[in-house]
């Protein structure tokens, strides 16, 4: 019978934390929820969607390199950042 057959689901999640924060990503401090949906369009086609919202924490980066006792010229790397990202998904399965 067609319709939508699964209810939604949904998840969140917060990823582990970092000693020694760096400018590299993904964001180990993101927080994100998902939302997936499941339609039965006939026995044989389903059709999926799904969205993605991913929330970066407000993050610093404060790192030096080199200087005094080494052979690099000294460097340092300061920045703040924030964002998101929003993905959405869908799809049609057809079975034989």
């Amino acid at each position: 019978m067609p319709g939508c057959s699964a209810p939604a689901s949904r998840s969140t999640a917060r990823l582990p934390s970092r000693r020694g924060q760096d400018a590299a990503l993904p964001d180990p401090t993101a927080a994100g929820c998902l939302l997936a949906r499941e339609c039965t369009l006939s026995e044989a086609v389903y059709f999926d969607v799904a969205y993605t919202y991913i929330k970066l924490a407000n993050n610093s980066v404060q790192k030096t390199d080199g200087g005094v006792g080494t052979e690099k010229p000294p460097r340092n790397l300061s920045a703040n950042y924030q964002g998101s990202v929003q993905i959405f998904a869908a799809q049609i399965r057809w079975t034989f």
